[in-house]
This record gives C-alpha cells, structure tokens and sequence, in this order.
C-alpha cells in the first residue's frame, strides 16, 4: 500500500503530463504537392543494370520506441487493488495472483499486482479498517455497492480519498470513455449530482430482460410436483388455489411475504399498480406505500396471513433458510438459486422454479418489477496510488475488446478453447472440482471487474436468459423509475434525512397491518403521519430528479 505524502506533487506531475499526452502528436514531415499540370522532363537515355547486380536490400523497419500495447511499462510496475471474493473462491486460490486469467492480464501488461480479496461479507468490515489506518490500496472495488462509507463518491474526493476521474478519462481511458460517450443510461448512473465520475464500473447491457441473476417469485417445484401441483399460478386467485393444496398435503404456511411486507422486485404489489418505494405514472413520481393500490396489497396480504397461506413471522426469517428446509415453498428469490444451482448444494431432486410475477386477472400487463442497472460494482483510484497514468491505462485496457475476451473468458487454452471460432470453458472451468459451479469457477478464475460483462451473451447463461423469459412474461417495467437519474448534493442529503424516518415509520407499520396487529381503518392516519414527516417534499425531490433526467436524455 501507498500513503498520500506526496499527494500534492504526484497530482500535479499527472496534470502537467496530461497536457503533453492530450495535445502533443507526431506529425509527418510536410511534403510539397506535385502541380496539377507538369513540365516533362527532358527524356533519358535508360543505362541498364549489370546482369550480376544484386538487388537492393530493403531497409529494415524502425524499432518501435517504449512497450507495445497492450504492454504498458517497460519496467515492472506494482498496483494494490481491494476487491472481496466469496468463501469458495477462497477455498481454492489464497488470492487473484493464483488466477490464470491475473497471471495472463500481467504477462501482457507488464503490471503486477498486490492483492486484498477478503472475504465478502467481510467487505464493510475490512474497507472501514483500511479507510481508519490510513492504508488505502491503489484500487478499491465496491462489490455489490457494499463498503457503504463512500458509495455516492462525492465525500470520498472531497476529503481526500478518491480521486475524481473525469479528466483522467479524457487522457488516457479512450475505450472507457467511448462506452460513456455511446450510453446516455450508463454515463448518467456513474456521474454524481455535482458532476464528479469517482469510479469505473462493470457494464452490465441486460440486453432486454435477458438479466443475470433475476429475482422474483420462486417455488419448490419438487415439493408442488409431490402434490400434484405440476402448472405455475399465474393470478392471484390461482396463488390462493396452490396455497390450498399445499396446506392439504401437510405444508403450513407455505408462502414467504418479502422481508418487511415490502414485497421485493414488486412479485405481488406489481399487480395493483404500485411500488414499494418512489415509481412514476405519465411523469408524475409517486410514493407506493402512501397509495390505495398499496393499501389493497397489504389487504390481500392480511387475508394470506389469517387463511394461513403465509408465513406470520416473515419479518425476522431469511426466505432461503425457509424454502431450503421446505418450511414455506414460495417466496420471492435471487435467479441465482434457479436451476441447477440450488440442486448442486441440496441434492438432485431439488429444484427452484421461476415463476411471472402474480396478476389480478389472466392477460394483465404488469408495469413494475425491479430496474436492472447497466452499471455496477464501482472501481474507484484512490490518492494512494502513484502510478496513476499506468492505473487508468490498465483500467481502459480491460474495456478494449482484447481485454473484455481475456477478463470474461479467462487464459486461452487454460480456461477456455476455441472451437468453431468460439470461445468455450475447458473443463477446468466447468468440472474444476466433483461439485464446484461455473458460476463459483467464474468468479475464482476469471475477472469480470472494471470491464463489459458478456456472461449474458454465452451459452452458459441460458439458464439466466430461461428465468428471465418466464419472470418478466407480461411485464414492461414502464413505471419504474430510471436508475440513472441523479439528486444534487443538496437534495441527496436532504433526501436521505427525510427518508430514514419514513422508510423506518413505514416498514413499521406495514407489518402491524399485514400480521394484524393494526387495523386497516388506520390507513388515512397512517398516510397523514407520513405526510407530516415531509413525504411530498422527498416526493419533489425525486420529480425534480427525474424531470432532469427525462430532459438530458432527450
């Protein structure tokens, strides 16, 4: 790791350098045309060659001066970087230095690198010691936006820690700069509300709603198919009809309502036309817990818990711990559990089926489910780092279309072959160990950071592209509010305090009415509470948001 003591100098030495890099070119020598209309010379009288002459030898080719990209230093050049892996990932390899995809990156590159992969649910823990002792790596990765101290980017540069990165892509990260220049969505959810770019992010095109990992409403199909329950609901009536028959065959409770009845990507409130949180109708942003369509959701959910469909203590239980044990059989779930994936952990005849998101009547089209983001999992420079010409060049390499085949599809010939002029994984990636996953060998041996993610372009994602067909059936997302649209610093704070009271006042009381505990006679009062703790001036501030985003993207 690197201190800042020398900040003030490396800051400058980047600054002035970026002046040579972004307007000096090599010229070639100026030549002077030959006149449209031309004097022939006098004609010459042709001596011809000895026949033994030989001919001329050709000039050899100049040397190229300093490396040859993709090799950046001629001279070894070392960068930290902090980025969490999972446990499995931990199990195999000690660090990245032991990936073939790393070790390949290094080779071309000329750059080594100092790795920091704790353990992910560590993140936060480590990040914030790391921040405390004044030891910051050269490049920091918040995986899953966790490390939650310096997520919005803004306070990070202005106290120190990060640098702002706008100018360093204009000089030395073209590809980078190109994917911002094409994608309004993807520029607008990397700049902050004061105009500061703090960080790199993975590119993630859902391609439509072909989205790695959906989430939504997920069954045992093992356990429905032992019922003779063999077709997925599609209504909410039909829902209660599956409930019966699970009940009949010995499975209480059966369903798992959303952690804090705020039901997650909208699986059932989506049917009445509301959110759980901000969403917009026709440009106007509205506060989906503050609605009647809301308050229909909540009744319905009330209704579950007293016919014993649902789960009553779904406040304080993890949905998978329940559905892995067969205590409830349908809740909402992370696409990552679809499949075969679960089964490898659980056994065979384990088996997580997706299902569309539930309807009030058969042909409704449902207009909210979760918004994918294009962009994810931000890489930040921080001013620790004294190679910063080589770090942004390094970065902008991974987004080339070189770099993107060597970080998605790893060392050629160790992690993946072509066949047919395609690439695809070698068995080291798909049998690396009797039970390991692609998804785990991916994560251990490939390098999806700052980079385009193409994992939904190739065959071994058709499970992800399966679940998505079936959970976004009927579903076109058209009141969900863009992820790109930005708050000022102002309003984020102001935002922020508003919304920490509301959000605790209405996780409370949504549960009080879906368990029972508060009638829901109560809920105009509920409404009028949330109103007096500045609801609608949270509400302006996020049409204001989204008016400015309606307005730059055009």
């Amino acid at each position: 790791m690197k201190t800042r003591n020398l900040l003030a100098l490396l800051l400058a030495a980047v600054m002035i350098a970026g002046l040579f890099f972004g307007c000096t070119k090599t010229t070639p020598p100026e030549t002077t045309p030959a006149p449209a209309t031309a004097t022939p010379a006098p004609a010459a009288t042709a001596t011809p060659a000895p026949a033994n002459e030989p001919e001329a030898t050709p000039e050899p080719e100049p040397e190229p001066e300093g490396p040859v990209y993709p090799m950046l230093t001629t001279e070894p050049v070392t960068l930290s970087w902090f980025y969490p892996l999972g446990s499995t990932s931990l199990g195999w390899i000690k660090d990245w230095s032991e990936s073939p995809t790393i070790q390949e990156l290094q080779r071309r590159t000329n750059v080594t690198f100092e790795w920091y992969n704790p353990y992910v649910d560590f993140r936060e823990e480590k990040y914030n010691l790391m921040l405390a002792g004044d030891e910051m790596t050269d490049l920091i990765t918040h995986r899953f936006l966790g490390m939650t101290g310096y997520v919005t980017g803004d306070r990070a540069i202005n106290d120190g820690n990060y640098l702002r990165l706008n100018e360093l892509i204009d000089s030395f990260m073209p590809n980078y700069k190109a994917l911002l220049d094409n994608d309004y969505d993807a520029y607008a959810e990397t700049v902050t509300g004061s105009g500061n770019i703090w960080a790199v992010y993975l590119y993630n095109d859902p391609n439509g709603y072909g989205v790695l990992y959906p989430s939504g409403l997920m069954y045992r199909k093992d356990i429905a198919d032992a019922c003779g329950l063999t077709e997925s609901p599609v209504t909410l009536d039909q829902w209660a009809q599956f409930f019966d028959v699970l009940i009949q065959n010995g499975h209480e409770h059966p369903f798992m309502i959303g952690e804090g009845g705020l039901s997650n990507s909208e699986v059932i409130n989506g049917a009445y036309d509301v959110d759980h949180s901000f969403f917009q109708i026709d440009g106007v942003v509205k506060y989906g817990p503050a609605e009647n369509g809301y308050r229909d959701y909540v009744t319905r959910m009330n209704e579950w818990v007293n016919k014993g469909y649902a789960y009553r203590d779904f406040a304080t239980t993890d949905a998978w711990d329940s559905m892995s044990s067969g205590n409830t059989v349908v809740s909402w779930m992370n696409g990552y559990f679809v499949g075969d994936t679960a089964a490898a952990w659980m056994g065979p005849d384990f088996f997580i089926e997706p299902c569309p998101d539930a309807k009030l009547y058969e042909g409704q089209k449902i207009h909210l489910h979760a918004v994918e983001a294009k962009m994810s999992d931000p890489t930040a420079i921080t001013t620790a780092c004294g190679d910063l010409e080589i770090a942004c060049r390094l970065i902008d390499y991974l987004y080339s279309e070189e770099g993107t085949i060597l970080c998605n599809w790893g060392a050629e010939g160790i992690t993946y072959e072509m066949k047919n002029g395609q690439p695809e994984f070698t068995d080291f990636m798909l049998h690396y160990t009797d039970t390991s996953l692609l998804d785990e060998t991916m994560e251990a041996f490939t390098f999806t950071v700052a980079t385009r993610d193409l994992v939904l372009e190739n065959k071994y994602s058709d499970k992800y592209a399966w679940a998505s067909g079936i959970i976004f059936q009927d579903t076109d997302n058209a009141y969900e509010l863009p992820v790109a649209m930005n708050m000022t610093a102002e309003e984020s704070n102001e935002y922020a305090t508003i919304m920490s009271d509301i959000q605790t006042y209405v996780q409370e009381n949504i549960v009080a009415f879906i368990v029972g505990t508060k009638p829901i006679s109560e809920w105009d009062s509920y409404v009028e509470t949330m109103r007096s703790i500045k609801l609608d001036r949270a509400t302006q501030i996020v049409q204001a948001a989204y008016d400015r985003y309606v307005a730059a993207k055009g």
